[in-house]
């Protein structure tokens, strides 16, 4: 365990302090022990029991396990230079970065990958087989619940919610203690999938793993993104939305669908498509031909 962990960590019930003491961490104020196996304190305080919805949600993820970490992928490759070029506007914060939601670690992958390792960046995930497989770039991992965060408010100079807010069972209550645990001035960055009819109904008809998507897996449009994230309980500085990605998306869908990347060229398409959003992106001063929603929310200082 990183020696930065013990003071971000907080019990999930009452945020109060935890003691650690390895193979356990024992909240201060509500004597509720938590375990540690190998190094990743188990956070979650049985949230698959709590909530038929979340115990939905990681079978899904754990079903989709071999998709993740697919590396004739291009759909991966895409989001891996995707990652880099989203995770440049934070290079001028300090202090520690939240990827909640880190799933098998991609983004770790992809700053150590980039010699970026100066980022003390916790990797946090429901799904324990999916952590199994992170590690690289991360300063600590840990299991827990978007929904209660195992987190002191307050703490991490960024937080990074990729393809996370459309897997949680109750968003609004999944950005609002995102926002607690950033420090003030800090920056909530998130990224998912924008609701388009017509690509909701490909995605009935596709052939794919269906016990991969939970039911509670949606899209947003940009009406409902804005208004998820203008909650009046939440003070922000700046809030920024838009849509990107017009292309890369459906395209790299599509050819994983048709097993293309097992001819060794996933990492060729997966560049080119990032390159060929990005671009369009840069000519479309709207940012509302994208099919995916990026949003940037700065906390008051």
């Amino acid at each position: 365990m990183h020696v930065l962990l013990p003071s971000l960590l907080a019990c999930p019930r009452c945020k109060a302090e935890l003691l650690i003491r390895e193979p356990h961490c024992l909240c201060k104020k509500c004597e509720i022990s938590y375990t540690i196996e190998h190094g990743i304190p188990l956070l979650s305080d049985s949230a698959i029991n709590r909530d038929k919805r979340l115990a939905v949600e990681e079978h899904a993820q754990n079903q989709a396990r071999h998709m993740y970490i697919d590396a004739n992928s291009i759909v991966n490759k895409r989001e891996e230079y995707l990652y880099q070029d989203l995770m440049n506007g934070l290079s001028e914060l300090s202090g520690p970065v939240a990827d909640i939601g880190c799933g098998v670690g991609r983004l770790g992958h992809v700053l150590n990958k980039t010699r970026r390792g100066n980022i003390d960046l916790i990797g946090m995930d429901l799904t324990t087989s999916l952590l199994s497989h992170a590690g690289e770039g991360y300063a600590s991992l840990v299991e827990g619940d978007i929904h209660r965060l195992p987190f002191k408010s307050n703490v991490f100079s960024a937080v990074i919610l990729h393809n996370i807010l459309h897997h949680a069972v109750d968003p609004q209550k999944a950005f609002q203690e995102s926002v607690r645990v950033l420090k003030p001035g800090g920056i909530v960055q998130m990224y998912d999938p924008r609701y388009f009819s017509f690509i909701e109904n490909i995605k009935r008809i596709l052939p794919r793993d269906q016990s991969a998507f939970a039911p509670t897996h949606t899209a947003f449009s940009l009406k409902q993104y804005r208004t998820l994230l203008h909650d009046p309980s939440i003070r922000l500085e700046t809030l920024t939305i838009k849509a990107i990605d017009p292309i890369g998306p459906v395209v790299s869908t599509l050819l994983d669908l048709a097993h293309t990347g097992a001819l060794g060229i996933a990492d060729s398409i997966g560049w080119l498509l990032n390159k060929i959003d990005r671009t369009i992106d840069f000519l479309d001063p709207t940012h509302t031909l994208g099919l995916m929603v990026l949003a940037r929310a700065r906390k008051l200082p």
